[in-house]
């Protein structure tokens, strides 16, 4: 029944909840559209690849080809069926294909659905182990959103689980901890997530951009919430720390003066979190 190729009635598909989720990535200028439109009618429903789907008709990969193929009319597409526990990873493999974004946006809506991806990666991974085919695939056990959610001062097993999704999504585990507090700062203020994801997934933003304006909006600091202060120290923190070569090779002047910008706004934080900041940085 499973990974087999059939053909499907487009309008009897619908998208998987998880890859539903990433609404933002389904937009696009209406040139664009129009010519990815213009070359599925030139392929026709055989010269297109099968439809990643669940035995019960949830895509999930293709929803550009399944909105297309509506569009044109057609009755039927290929469809490979997986697994349902295939889809985290499923979605997350064919996010990282795409060449139209960058690697922080694919980061970044990677987190999204991280618990669902480890779970099915690691399900995957080890149905593969027992059928006796060889995998380079790493274990996830241990990494989860829950661990990867405290920016200062964390325990051996988050800066592991920060590491470990690095390597596999191929990006710098400070990219893994903003696109982790960007996701966090989304999920409190949703009027934020309406106002800048669609600036991630265009490119025009990356993850640094967003958390830098949001902490540094507004005029009156005293509305600041903790958490917002303790998002940009930590982006400080950890690119001092990622780059400490370049900080010993700046000339003193240039470093006096990042020094003293920092004195300002250190001067700004309420003083417990000064504590616990000053704390952190002794123990290192």
């Amino acid at each position: 029944m499973m990974n087999k190729t059939e053909l499907r009635d487009p309008a009897d598909l619908r998208l998987h909840p998880l890859r539903k989720g990433f609404t933002a990535l389904d937009t696009s200028e209406a040139e664009q559209w129009n010519a990815f439109v213009d070359g599925m009618s030139a392929a026709g429903p055989g010269g297109i690849p099968p439809l990643f789907i669940t035995a019960d008709g949830r895509v999930m990969d293709g929803a550009r080809r399944l909105k297309a193929a509506k569009q044109l009319g057609w009755v039927e597409v290929a469809c490979m069926v997986r697994p349902e526990e295939d889809a985290g990873a499923l979605v997350i493999d064919t996010l990282f294909g795409q060449r139209n974004l960058t690697r922080c946006v694919k980061t970044y809506l990677a987190i999204c659905i991280l618990d669902e991806f480890v779970k099915s990666s690691e399900n995957r991974r080890l149905r593969n182990l027992q059928k006796g085919l060889k995998t380079l695939e790493k274990p996830l056990n241990g990494v989860s959103s829950n661990r990867l959610s405290k920016p200062l001062g964390g325990r051996p097993e988050e800066e592991k689980s920060t590491r470990v999704l690095a390597e596999k999504f191929g990006v710098s585990r400070e990219t893994v901890r903003r696109a982790i507090q960007v996701v966090e700062l989304f999920a409190k203020e949703p009027e934020l997530k309406a106002k800048w994801e669609p600036l991630l997934m265009t490119g025009e933003k990356n993850l640094w951009n967003v958390l830098s304006a949001v902490g540094g909006a507004g005029a009156d600091q005293s509305k600041r919430t903790d958490g917002v202060v303790t998002t940009q120290l930590t982006l400080a923190f950890e690119r001092i720390g990622e780059h400490a070569e370049i900080w010993a090779d700046l000339p003193e002047t240039e470093r006096q003066h990042i020094v003293s910008k920092w004195r300002a706004t250190a001067a700004k934080i309420p003083k417990p979190l000064r504590k616990t900041i000053i704390e952190i940085l002794q123990q290192a």
